[in-house]
């Protein structure tokens, strides 16, 4: 695998990221939160708000064998990490207590 960010990086309200603002990488070690999750939904694609402020997020892979959310704050804190649950070919996690500017990516196996 090459070096270099796959993909663009942003914020759960959708706001495209500089360098600077990406936060920190993902390999840091997990640790304690005040953030839960549950299975979510398959649908909509991408991060979604809902109506209870948890965040919803879902993605497409044909191939995957497992899907590892992480998210973490801007300029600094913990990356965490939260296993996706599979529908078919859709990944999804809801997660709660996320803020309008937490960072976001996907491992993906």
């Amino acid at each position: 695998q090459g070096a270099g960010r796959a993909g663009t990086c942003r914020a759960v309200d959708g706001k495209e990221l500089a360098d600077e603002e990406r936060g920190i990488p993902i390999d840091l070690a997990m640790g304690a939160s005040e953030l839960t999750s549950s299975s979510g939904e398959p649908e909509p694609l991408g991060p979604s708000r809902n109506s209870d402020q948890s965040v919803n997020f879902s993605m497409v892979s044909v191939h995957a064998t497992r899907v590892v959310l992480c998210v973490s704050q801007p300029k600094g804190g913990e990356v965490l990490e939260f296993d996706m649950h599979q529908s078919g070919d859709r990944w999804h996690v809801c997660v709660s207590g996320l803020g309008p500017s937490a960072l976001y990516g996907f491992k993906v196996w």
